[in-house]
């Protein structure tokens, strides 16, 4: 297992990265993002470098980077133009998605999102919240790195159990968050409202 500083060009400047790299043939590659950097969020989190130790342990190739305006990574952190449009594409050919949730509301949608589309997750309690999904069913939950990469474990050796989470991750979205389904719940409590 080695550990090796790179720079990945990207079209708005370079981003500073650490390959982890394994002596084994390439067959998949875990790309790992950190939390927020407004609130200290960096390729050198604990829950970012242990998932990249774990996924090396199982003979992934793993890489970690700094977003724009961490660390030495070119641009400025939120401008994002001509980025999101990559990111979606990306995530359309990977079946986990890794959120490392410590605050904020805001990535709950992009979770959301990424189950509509079958995704399985791993996230912390404080990402799952209010969402509704049920743990080991709808999303995994993780609250530490030791829990992050035991998730990412487990993900790796069951990937038939984890596949099936996504699907009724998906399932979960349509019935609970499509507007049909929505506008169903505010018409039910209108209408008891007006009966009471």
């Amino acid at each position: 297992m080695q550990q090796k500083p790179v720079t990945i060009k990207g079209p708005v400047g370079s981003l500073e990265a650490v390959l982890h790299d394994t002596d084994m043939p390439v067959t998949h590659v875990g790309i790992i993002c950190h939390p927020n950097p407004l609130q200290e969020g960096t390729m050198h989190n604990k829950v970012v470098t242990t998932v990249a130790r774990t996924f090396n342990n199982m003979g992934i190739t793993a890489v970690r980077f700094n977003y724009r305006g961490v660390g030495l990574s070119e641009g400025k952190y939120g401008d994002v133009v001509g980025e999101v449009d990559d990111v979606v594409t990306f995530s359309l050919e990977k079946n986990i998605m890794i959120v490392p949730l410590l605050s904020g509301a805001g990535v709950r949608i992009k979770i959301l999102e990424a189950m509509a589309m079958g995704k399985t997750i791993i996230t912390t309690q404080i990402g799952a919240e209010g969402i509704g999904a049920v743990h080991q069913q709808h999303i995994l939950i993780a609250d530490s790195p030791s829990d992050f990469a035991a998730q990412c474990t487990w993900c790796f050796q069951h990937k038939t159990a984890c596949n099936e989470i996504g699907h009724a991750a998906k399932q979960f979205v349509g019935s609970h968050y499509n507007k049909a389904a929505i506008y169903q719940q505010w018409i039910l409590r209108l209408t008891e409202m007006l009966q009471s």
